[in-house]
Protein backbone atom coordinates (compact mmCIF):
# COMPACT_ATOMS: atom_id res chain seq x y z
CA UNK A 1 0.00 0.00 0.00
CA UNK A 2 2.86 2.35 0.87
CA UNK A 3 4.55 1.72 -2.46
CA UNK A 4 1.30 2.31 -4.33
CA UNK A 5 0.85 5.59 -2.43
CA UNK A 6 4.40 6.70 -3.29
CA UNK A 7 3.93 5.70 -6.92
CA UNK A 8 0.67 7.63 -7.09
CA UNK A 9 2.33 10.75 -5.66
CA UNK A 10 5.28 10.43 -8.05
CA UNK A 11 2.89 10.06 -10.98
CA UNK A 12 0.93 13.13 -9.89
CA UNK A 13 4.13 15.13 -9.46
CA UNK A 14 5.27 14.05 -12.92
CA UNK A 15 1.94 15.10 -14.44
CA UNK A 16 2.09 18.46 -12.66
CA UNK A 17 5.65 19.04 -13.86
CA UNK A 18 4.67 18.19 -17.42
CA UNK A 19 1.68 20.55 -17.23
CA UNK A 20 3.94 23.31 -15.88
CA UNK A 21 6.43 22.76 -18.72
CA UNK A 22 3.65 22.80 -21.32
CA UNK A 23 2.13 25.91 -19.71
CA UNK A 24 5.50 27.63 -19.69
CA UNK A 25 6.13 26.84 -23.37
CA UNK A 26 2.66 28.03 -24.36
CA UNK A 27 3.21 31.21 -22.37
CA UNK A 28 6.57 31.86 -24.03
CA UNK A 29 5.17 31.33 -27.54
CA UNK A 30 1.68 32.73 -26.93
CA UNK A 31 2.29 35.77 -29.12
CA UNK A 32 3.36 33.63 -32.11
CA UNK A 33 0.37 31.30 -31.72
CA UNK A 34 -1.91 34.34 -31.63
CA UNK A 35 -0.08 35.86 -34.62
CA UNK A 36 -0.69 32.70 -36.68
CA UNK A 37 -4.40 32.65 -35.74
CA UNK A 38 -4.91 36.33 -36.54
CA UNK A 39 -2.84 35.96 -39.72
CA UNK A 40 -5.09 33.16 -40.98
CA UNK A 41 -8.20 35.15 -40.08
CA UNK A 42 -6.76 38.21 -41.85
CA UNK A 43 -6.11 36.17 -44.98
CA UNK A 44 -9.73 35.07 -45.01
CA UNK A 45 -10.95 38.64 -44.55
CA UNK A 46 -8.79 40.20 -47.26
CA UNK A 47 -7.43 38.75 -50.51
CA UNK A 48 -4.54 41.25 -50.47
CA UNK A 49 -3.28 40.42 -46.97
CA UNK A 50 -0.91 37.62 -47.99
CA UNK A 51 0.43 39.39 -51.07
CA UNK A 52 4.18 39.98 -51.17
CA UNK A 53 3.71 43.76 -51.28
CA UNK A 54 1.50 43.79 -48.17
CA UNK A 55 3.77 41.48 -46.17
CA UNK A 56 6.76 43.71 -47.03
CA UNK A 57 4.70 46.76 -46.06
CA UNK A 58 3.87 45.22 -42.68
CA UNK A 59 7.53 44.69 -41.82
CA UNK A 60 8.58 48.05 -43.27
CA UNK A 61 5.86 49.87 -41.34
CA UNK A 62 7.07 48.10 -38.20
CA UNK A 63 10.56 49.57 -38.53
CA UNK A 64 10.34 52.73 -36.44
CA UNK A 65 8.01 51.21 -33.85
CA UNK A 66 10.21 48.10 -33.76
CA UNK A 67 13.40 50.05 -33.06
CA UNK A 68 11.70 51.83 -30.16
CA UNK A 69 10.48 48.45 -28.86
CA UNK A 70 14.12 47.33 -28.71
CA UNK A 71 15.04 50.55 -26.89
CA UNK A 72 12.24 50.15 -24.34
CA UNK A 73 12.80 46.41 -23.87
CA UNK A 74 16.40 46.99 -22.78
CA UNK A 75 15.17 49.22 -19.95
CA UNK A 76 12.14 47.08 -19.09
CA UNK A 77 14.40 44.08 -18.52
CA UNK A 78 16.06 45.97 -15.65
CA UNK A 79 12.69 46.50 -13.98
CA UNK A 80 12.45 50.15 -15.07
CA UNK A 81 10.80 51.96 -17.96
CA UNK A 82 11.25 55.07 -20.08
CA UNK A 83 8.43 57.43 -21.05
CA UNK A 84 10.79 59.75 -22.92
CA UNK A 85 11.71 57.49 -25.83
CA UNK A 86 9.27 59.05 -28.30
CA UNK A 87 10.30 62.61 -27.40
CA UNK A 88 13.98 61.60 -27.56
CA UNK A 89 13.46 60.10 -31.03
CA UNK A 90 11.85 63.32 -32.31
CA UNK A 91 14.53 65.43 -30.58
CA UNK A 92 17.34 63.58 -32.35
CA UNK A 93 15.50 63.70 -35.70
CA UNK A 94 15.13 67.49 -35.48
CA UNK A 95 18.75 67.81 -34.39
CA UNK A 96 19.88 65.80 -37.41
CA UNK A 97 17.80 68.00 -39.71
CA UNK A 98 19.31 71.08 -38.10
CA UNK A 99 22.77 69.69 -38.90
CA UNK A 100 22.37 68.30 -42.43
CA UNK A 101 19.36 70.02 -44.04
CA UNK A 102 19.54 73.20 -46.19
CA UNK A 103 16.25 74.40 -44.65
CA UNK A 104 16.04 77.98 -43.38
CA UNK A 105 15.50 76.72 -39.80
CA UNK A 106 18.66 74.60 -39.99
CA UNK A 107 22.13 75.62 -38.84
CA UNK A 108 23.46 76.19 -42.35
CA UNK A 109 26.29 73.73 -41.69
CA UNK A 110 24.88 71.04 -44.02
CA UNK A 111 27.19 68.46 -42.50
CA UNK A 112 28.02 65.14 -44.09
CA UNK A 113 25.20 62.65 -43.45
CA UNK A 114 27.47 60.16 -41.67
CA UNK A 115 28.69 62.82 -39.25
CA UNK A 116 25.13 64.01 -38.69
CA UNK A 117 24.03 60.46 -37.84
CA UNK A 118 26.91 59.98 -35.38
CA UNK A 119 26.10 63.24 -33.61
CA UNK A 120 22.39 62.47 -33.38
CA UNK A 121 23.13 59.04 -31.88
CA UNK A 122 25.43 60.68 -29.34
CA UNK A 123 22.69 63.17 -28.45
CA UNK A 124 20.15 60.38 -27.99
CA UNK A 125 22.65 58.49 -25.84
CA UNK A 126 23.24 61.60 -23.71
CA UNK A 127 19.51 61.95 -22.99
CA UNK A 128 19.38 58.27 -22.07
CA UNK A 129 22.51 58.63 -19.91
CA UNK A 130 20.87 61.48 -17.99
CA UNK A 131 17.86 59.27 -17.27
CA UNK A 132 20.15 56.42 -16.24
CA UNK A 133 22.17 58.67 -13.96
CA UNK A 134 19.09 60.03 -12.19
CA UNK A 135 17.37 56.64 -11.87
CA UNK A 136 20.34 54.32 -11.40
CA UNK A 137 22.59 56.43 -9.16
CA UNK A 138 20.21 58.93 -7.55
CA UNK A 139 17.26 56.53 -7.21
CA UNK A 140 14.74 58.89 -8.79
CA UNK A 141 11.35 57.42 -9.60
CA UNK A 142 11.56 56.16 -13.19
CA UNK A 143 8.01 57.25 -14.01
CA UNK A 144 8.39 60.84 -12.81
CA UNK A 145 11.95 61.23 -14.10
CA UNK A 146 11.31 60.04 -17.65
CA UNK A 147 7.92 61.77 -17.79
CA UNK A 148 9.53 65.10 -16.90
CA UNK A 149 12.32 64.53 -19.43
CA UNK A 150 9.69 63.75 -22.07
CA UNK A 151 7.84 67.00 -21.33
CA UNK A 152 11.10 68.97 -21.41
CA UNK A 153 12.09 67.46 -24.77
CA UNK A 154 8.62 68.10 -26.22
CA UNK A 155 8.98 71.72 -25.15
CA UNK A 156 12.46 71.99 -26.66
CA UNK A 157 11.23 70.45 -29.92
CA UNK A 158 8.46 73.07 -30.17
CA UNK A 159 10.79 75.90 -29.17
CA UNK A 160 13.42 74.79 -31.66
CA UNK A 161 11.34 74.85 -34.84
CA UNK A 162 8.22 76.69 -33.71
CA UNK A 163 5.86 73.93 -34.84
CA UNK A 164 7.30 73.87 -38.37
CA UNK A 165 9.05 71.08 -40.31
CA UNK A 166 12.73 70.88 -41.25
CA UNK A 167 13.28 69.40 -44.74
CA UNK A 168 14.66 67.98 -46.98
CA UNK A 169 17.31 65.48 -45.93
CA UNK A 170 20.15 64.30 -48.20
CA UNK A 171 19.51 61.03 -50.04
CA UNK A 172 22.44 59.40 -48.23
CA UNK A 173 20.77 60.19 -44.89
CA UNK A 174 17.36 59.00 -46.08
CA UNK A 175 18.52 55.58 -47.26
CA UNK A 176 18.30 54.00 -43.80
CA UNK A 177 14.59 54.78 -43.54
CA UNK A 178 13.46 54.96 -47.16
CA UNK A 179 16.06 53.18 -49.31
CA UNK A 180 15.80 49.87 -51.13
CA UNK A 181 18.14 47.03 -52.03
CA UNK A 182 16.58 45.83 -55.26
CA UNK A 183 12.84 45.50 -54.56
CA UNK A 184 13.34 45.02 -50.81
CA UNK A 185 13.01 48.07 -48.49
CA UNK A 186 16.17 48.55 -46.44
CA UNK A 187 13.97 49.36 -43.43
CA UNK A 188 12.76 45.76 -43.54
CA UNK A 189 16.29 44.35 -43.70
CA UNK A 190 17.63 46.63 -40.97
CA UNK A 191 14.77 45.81 -38.59
CA UNK A 192 15.31 42.05 -38.85
CA UNK A 193 19.09 42.48 -38.46
CA UNK A 194 18.65 44.68 -35.38
CA UNK A 195 16.45 42.09 -33.67
CA UNK A 196 18.94 39.32 -34.45
CA UNK A 197 21.84 41.42 -33.14
CA UNK A 198 20.04 42.33 -29.92
CA UNK A 199 18.85 38.76 -29.39
CA UNK A 200 22.48 37.63 -29.48
CA UNK A 201 23.52 40.60 -27.35
CA UNK A 202 21.00 39.81 -24.61
CA UNK A 203 21.54 36.05 -24.53
CA UNK A 204 25.27 35.68 -25.25
CA UNK A 205 27.00 38.60 -23.52
CA UNK A 206 27.69 39.23 -19.80
CA UNK A 207 26.04 42.65 -20.00
CA UNK A 208 22.90 41.19 -21.57
CA UNK A 209 22.64 38.57 -18.84
CA UNK A 210 23.22 41.29 -16.24
CA UNK A 211 20.14 43.15 -17.49
CA UNK A 212 18.01 40.10 -16.71
CA UNK A 213 19.72 39.64 -13.35
CA UNK A 214 19.10 43.22 -12.25
CA UNK A 215 15.46 43.04 -13.32
CA UNK A 216 14.97 39.66 -11.70
CA UNK A 217 16.40 40.56 -8.29
CA UNK A 218 18.36 43.76 -7.90
CA UNK A 219 19.48 43.07 -4.33
CA UNK A 220 20.69 39.57 -5.17
CA UNK A 221 22.56 40.95 -8.17
CA UNK A 222 24.28 43.50 -5.96
CA UNK A 223 25.15 40.76 -3.46
CA UNK A 224 26.72 38.79 -6.33
CA UNK A 225 29.11 41.65 -6.99
CA UNK A 226 27.39 43.19 -10.01
CA UNK A 227 27.08 46.97 -9.98
CA UNK A 228 23.34 47.29 -10.53
CA UNK A 229 23.50 51.09 -10.75
CA UNK A 230 26.00 50.90 -13.60
CA UNK A 231 23.89 48.32 -15.44
CA UNK A 232 20.80 50.56 -15.21
CA UNK A 233 22.83 53.59 -16.31
CA UNK A 234 24.19 51.73 -19.35
CA UNK A 235 20.74 50.31 -20.17
CA UNK A 236 19.25 53.79 -20.34
CA UNK A 237 22.21 55.06 -22.34
CA UNK A 238 21.83 52.27 -24.90
CA UNK A 239 18.07 52.93 -24.95
CA UNK A 240 18.82 56.56 -25.82
CA UNK A 241 21.15 55.57 -28.64
CA UNK A 242 18.41 53.36 -30.10
CA UNK A 243 16.02 56.32 -29.90
CA UNK A 244 18.51 58.11 -32.12
CA UNK A 245 18.47 55.18 -34.54
CA UNK A 246 14.65 55.36 -34.62
CA UNK A 247 14.87 59.11 -35.23
CA UNK A 248 17.23 58.48 -38.13
CA UNK A 249 14.82 56.03 -39.71
CA UNK A 250 11.77 58.24 -39.11
CA UNK A 251 13.34 61.40 -40.54
CA UNK A 252 14.70 59.45 -43.50
CA UNK A 253 11.33 57.91 -44.28
CA UNK A 254 9.38 61.18 -44.00
CA UNK A 255 12.17 63.35 -45.46
CA UNK A 256 11.29 65.88 -42.77
CA UNK A 257 11.15 66.31 -39.02
CA UNK A 258 8.97 68.33 -36.68
CA UNK A 259 7.64 68.32 -33.12
CA UNK A 260 4.38 66.54 -33.95
CA UNK A 261 5.81 63.54 -35.80
CA UNK A 262 4.98 60.06 -34.43
CA UNK A 263 2.43 61.42 -31.97
CA UNK A 264 1.09 58.75 -29.60
CA UNK A 265 3.61 56.08 -30.64
CA UNK A 266 4.85 55.56 -27.08
CA UNK A 267 1.67 53.66 -26.14
CA UNK A 268 2.06 51.19 -29.01
CA UNK A 269 5.70 50.66 -28.07
CA UNK A 270 4.70 49.57 -24.57
CA UNK A 271 1.89 47.41 -25.97
CA UNK A 272 4.13 45.62 -28.48
CA UNK A 273 6.83 44.93 -25.88
CA UNK A 274 4.41 43.62 -23.25
CA UNK A 275 2.37 41.56 -25.73
CA UNK A 276 5.67 40.05 -26.82
CA UNK A 277 6.42 38.89 -23.28
CA UNK A 278 8.70 41.63 -21.95
CA UNK A 279 7.55 41.91 -18.35
CA UNK A 280 6.81 45.30 -16.82
CA UNK A 281 8.31 43.91 -13.60
CA UNK A 282 11.65 43.20 -15.26
CA UNK A 283 13.88 40.18 -15.73
CA UNK A 284 11.69 38.35 -18.26
CA UNK A 285 11.23 38.37 -22.00
CA UNK A 286 13.17 37.94 -25.23
CA UNK A 287 13.79 39.90 -28.41
CA UNK A 288 12.19 37.00 -30.29
CA UNK A 289 8.98 37.50 -28.32
CA UNK A 290 9.15 41.30 -28.62
CA UNK A 291 9.43 40.95 -32.39
CA UNK A 292 6.32 38.76 -32.36
CA UNK A 293 4.45 41.38 -30.33
CA UNK A 294 5.53 44.05 -32.79
CA UNK A 295 4.30 42.03 -35.78
CA UNK A 296 1.03 41.14 -34.05
CA UNK A 297 0.24 44.78 -33.32
CA UNK A 298 1.14 45.83 -36.87
CA UNK A 299 -0.86 42.99 -38.45
CA UNK A 300 -3.97 43.93 -36.48
CA UNK A 301 -3.73 47.57 -37.56
CA UNK A 302 -2.97 46.48 -41.13
CA UNK A 303 -5.98 44.22 -41.52
CA UNK A 304 -8.28 46.83 -39.97
CA UNK A 305 -7.09 49.26 -42.64
CA UNK A 306 -7.46 46.70 -45.44
CA UNK A 307 -11.09 46.01 -44.58
CA UNK A 308 -11.78 49.77 -44.36
CA UNK A 309 -12.60 49.88 -40.66
CA UNK A 310 -13.27 53.40 -39.38
CA UNK A 311 -10.18 55.17 -37.93
CA UNK A 312 -12.20 55.74 -34.76
CA UNK A 313 -12.73 52.00 -34.38
CA UNK A 314 -9.01 51.41 -34.98
CA UNK A 315 -8.28 53.81 -32.13
CA UNK A 316 -10.72 51.92 -29.91
CA UNK A 317 -9.17 48.57 -30.84
CA UNK A 318 -5.69 49.93 -30.15
CA UNK A 319 -6.77 50.95 -26.65
CA UNK A 320 -8.23 47.50 -26.02
CA UNK A 321 -5.02 45.86 -27.23
CA UNK A 322 -2.95 47.93 -24.81
CA UNK A 323 -5.33 47.01 -21.95
CA UNK A 324 -5.18 43.32 -22.87
CA UNK A 325 -1.37 43.48 -23.02
CA UNK A 326 -1.18 44.82 -19.46
CA UNK A 327 -3.74 42.27 -18.26
CA UNK A 328 -1.74 39.40 -19.81
CA UNK A 329 1.45 40.64 -18.15
CA UNK A 330 -0.32 40.81 -14.77
CA UNK A 331 -1.73 37.29 -15.11
CA UNK A 332 1.64 35.87 -16.18
CA UNK A 333 3.38 37.48 -13.19
CA UNK A 334 0.78 36.09 -10.78
CA UNK A 335 1.12 32.65 -12.36
CA UNK A 336 4.91 32.81 -12.02
CA UNK A 337 4.62 33.60 -8.29
CA UNK A 338 2.52 30.47 -7.70
CA UNK A 339 5.15 28.16 -9.17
Amino acid sequence: MVNNSHNSKDLNNLKNNNLMIIGSKLSENFVWILLIIIGIASGLLSDTFFTTINIMNIVQQSNILGILVIALSIVLLTGNFDLSIQANMVFTAIFAGWLVSPHELASGLQLNSALGVVLMLILGGMVGAFNGLMIGYFNMNAFMCTLSVSIILDGLNLLWVGGKQIFPYPDSFRFFGDGKIGPVPFAMISLILLYIIFHIFLTRTPFGRSLYAVGGNRLATRAAGIDDRKIIFLAYTLCGVMCGVAGWSLAGRLNSSGPNMASGMIFYVFAAAVIGGISLNGGKGTMFGAFGGLLLLTVIRNILNLVNVSPYVIGLMSGLIIFIAIAIDTIKNRYAKTL
